[in-house]
């Protein structure tokens, strides 16, 4: 552990050691298994996203799917928090944690777009 109490990369596993067994998460202290967690819920939706392509289709020069938290959500779209939860159901989003909710910009762009009358 650091001086700061968080875990050093020498602490943290990586990810290939973990799948190739996954009973090594069971052995680690909480501040790592969190230190993980975070990290792969970021990760998460690139990683998706990557797996989706299609095999042999030309790589696109278009820039990859950028998702926006809720606070930039609710800065781009207009909206309250509370009204980006009660909608997240509607809306197209991603929901990689139980604590994290994003929104594709493009996808929720267009969604918005729809609805204005």
């Amino acid at each position: 552990m650091s001086d700061h109490g968080a875990p050093t990369l020498k602490e943290i596993p990586s990810l290939n050691s973990l799948v190739a067994d996954p009973g090594k998460a069971l052995s680690l202290p909480p501040d790592v298994a969190r230190t993980l967690l975070c990290g792969l819920a970021g990760v998460l939706p690139v990683l998706i996203a990557q797996s989706l392509k299609v095999i042999g289709k030309p790589e696109s020069s278009a820039t990859p799917e950028r998702f926006l938290t809720v606070d930039e959500a609710v800065a781009r779209f207009g909206v309250s928090r509370q009204w980006l939860y009660r909608h997240a159901k509607q809306m197209p989003h991603s929901q990689p944690s139980r604590k994290t909710l994003l929104f594709p910009e493009n996808a929720t762009g267009k969604w918005f777009a729809s609805r204005k009358g």
